[in-house]
């Protein structure tokens, strides 16, 4: 049983709860950016390493960087939600007592007492969650280079435009799974106050932080609508690189020295151009572009002899050939136009491509897509025509391999009908959906599976591009 501290006056509570807050803000503030630009920080590419290793580097590099300033971004939402929240806090547990209370001289057991602070955490999160939306917001942008928000009310403002009250209480049930606490001590010395508070504390973070982790990716999502029509291309876009050894960047070097459109680029241009492009191994009669597809990729020979046919009078000519030497592709990407030939490869080759990069991730919202992709390794196959490999309903996802492989499309995706699907970036897939990259791996062997029994091999599992 606890024994119940005497009534203390509304003013006395509102006042020193509010003071006890700006104290605690101004201790703490520091370590929550840490810990929320922590939690929130992308997962890396392959090759590439954390932007913090943890909580020592993420403190060194934020205060090379930004200086004292930095650590204490977006404090001011907070500052000015402290006191109401703590004296609404107090409220509320007042409240969560009297309600199992009998008479006022009743003495409530320990899970009377946790029952009345989780209420309190009800009150409290009405005030905490749009200060911790903004916090968040203004504690992350430093970090990610892109200052999006001049300062709490600008935010408030840019959220309330783009989603209205909702998108500024966003996050608010998990913020209520973090926030549950219970407020009560006894008659203590102030030494045994604050080490009972320290340990509360401990015990307080080891069950609130999985929530709080959940919490801060989430707030953190920009929230407004993308529409890819409008999507402005620039030159902020990460660069893309596909890991190479030495030996396969000296052959790709090699391969690209005579190509007319390398030509005019300077170093870093080539250099750059030369980390977008992957390695693509081909078997006889395979087909690496079909004359009317979509342009997706430019490709520079290796090694290899490759046929050049073209549809003449309803047959198929063979119109030329390259020979270890050479590149194609380039016309149907710059003119924005259908395929004019057909290539395909004679011999064992190999080809280095260069193309789009994923940039999505797609989740059914409702109706139906189906997944096409075409065999590149059965030799006559009519009209080099796409199968379907499965489909995708409501609550169903694709898209995820390439971001998760750093590869490019495997296949074509459409509409079945009336379909509505929801579009997650790169970026916020990579903060929110980075722990389940393994578990979206394992369907890449499932995909591999359905190729082997509609094809006989998976080779074909390759360099496809994805259209909706």
């Amino acid at each position: 049983m606890a024994k119940q501290p005497q009534p203390i006056s509304p003013g006395k509570n509102f006042f020193a709860g509010g003071f006890g807050g700006v104290c605690l803000v101004f201790a703490g503030h520091p370590l929550d950016t840490i810990k929320v630009r922590l939690q929130t920080q992308p997962m890396p590419k392959p090759g590439e390493a954390l932007l913090y290793k943890g909580t020592i580097d993420c403190f060194r590099k934020t205060l090379a960087k930004e200086g004292m300033k930095g650590l204490y971004k977006g404090m001011a939402a907070p500052i000015i939600g402290v006191t109401p929240m703590f004296a609404v806090c107090f409220f509320g547990f007042g409240l969560g007592k009297k309600l199992q209370q009998k008479t006022p001289d009743d003495i409530l057991t320990y899970p009377q007492l946790f029952a009345a602070g989780m209420l309190s955490g009800v009150f409290t999160t009405a005030i905490m969650a749009p200060g911790e939306r903004i916090k968040c917001l203004l504690q992350i942008q430093a970090a990610s280079g892109e200052i999006k928000y001049a300062g709490p009310m600008d935010c408030v403002k840019q959220l309330y435009r783009e989603n209205g009250i909702r998108g500024i209480y966003k996050g608010t049930a998990l913020t209520l799974m973090r926030g549950t606490d219970a407020v009560s001590h006894n008659e203590l010395s102030v030494p045994s106050i604050l080490f009972a508070g320290g340990m509360a504390g401990v015990f307080n973070w080891a069950v609130a932080i999985p929530p709080d982790v959940l919490k801060s990716r989430f707030q953190t999502v920009c929230a407004e609508a993308y529409d890819p029509d409008e999507d402005d291309e620039d030159d902020t876009d990460p660069r893309v690189v596909h890991p190479k050894s030495d030996v396969q960047r000296h052959r790709l070097q090699d391969a690209c020295r005579d190509i007319l459109l390398f030509k005019t680029l300077d170093q870093e241009q080539l250099s750059e151009v030369l980390d977008a492009m992957f390695e693509v191994l081909v078997k006889p009669q395979e087909h690496i572009i079909d004359q009317g597809a979509d342009g997706d990729n430019f490709y520079v020979i290796e090694r290899g002899v490759f046929d050049i046919y073209v549809q003449k009078d309803g047959a198929n000519v063979c119109v030329g050939k390259y020979d270890s030497k050479g590149s194609f592709g380039e016309l149907a990407l710059m003119y924005n136009t259908p395929r004019a030939a057909t290539i395909i490869a004679s011999q064992d080759g190999a080809l280095w491509g260069l193309g789009e990069r994923a940039d999505c991730f797609y989740i059914v919202e409702s109706g139906e897509v189906k997944i096409m992709i075409k065999s590149k390794t059965k030799a006559g196959q009519l009209d080099n025509l796409e199968v379907e490999l499965a489909r995708c309903s409501r609550g169903q996802y694709f898209g995820e391999l390439a971001l998760v492989t750093n590869q490019l499309r495997a296949a074509s995706v459409y509409a079945v009908g009336v379909t509505k699907c929801l579009v997650i970036d790169i970026q916020a897939f990579e903060r929110l959906l980075g722990p389940c990259k393994e578990i979206m791996k394992r369907n890449f062997s499932q995909y591999k599976d359905q190729l082997v029994a509609l094809f006989g091999s998976c080779v074909d599992f390759k360099h496809e591009k994805i259209e909706v």
